[in-house]
């Protein structure tokens, strides 16, 4: 059916998260994120594994927004079209995730609820900042991990008991 269409669902949540965020694509290329612009401009993609000098753990975020930097430059709506999806698709398993957990203990209701939590979370103040300022993308990437991984855990524990299972959670939550 419609509602269970998996396809379906993503696509509402990222055109949803599309349209509540393009009109903020003018905004979110602040100090911080335009010194990484300047950093990608004077480096390469062999500065990714070392951070382009920056002593964090952030080699997979300079992966990320680096691949985009080349890919879009500082094309403002390109970025805010980006970082609109990955909201929009985190969104999305938000709704997964409470949908098969809600349902898996038999809350009545659990289909509605699950929609009013990934909305809460698609239009919620915290996240509405990490979609528009361009240098929080670690924060969006950290979502899309921690929910995948959470979803994988709950696939390995009650659907399928596969090691490959456990083993891609570790990998993306790590």
């Amino acid at each position: 059916t419609l509602l269970n269409n998996k396809k379906l669902q993503a696509a509402f949540f990222v055109l949803l998260s599309i349209i509540a965020f393009i009109p903020t694509h003018r905004y979110g290329m602040v100090h911080d994120f335009l010194g990484w612009i300047i950093k990608y401009q004077n480096g390469g993609w062999k500065d990714v594994p070392g951070g382009f000098g920056y002593n964090g753990l952030h080699s997979f975020f300079h992966l990320i927004n680096y691949s985009v930097f080349k890919l879009f430059g500082t094309n403002q709506l390109a970025w805010s079209i980006v970082f609109a999806i990955l909201h929009g698709v985190n969104a999305f398993l938000l709704f997964r995730f409470v949908n098969l957990w809600l349902s898996e203990w038999k809350i009545k209701g659990f289909y509605v609820i699950a929609l009013l939590a990934a909305l809460g979370f698609l239009f919620g103040p915290y996240q509405i900042e990490s979609v528009t300022w361009k240098a929080c993308l670690h924060y969006l990437l950290s979502v899309f991990l921690f929910l995948n991984a959470s979803l994988l855990v709950w696939r390995y524990m009650l659907v399928e008991n596969k090691t490959g299972t456990l083993v891609l959670h570790h990998v993306l939550f790590v």
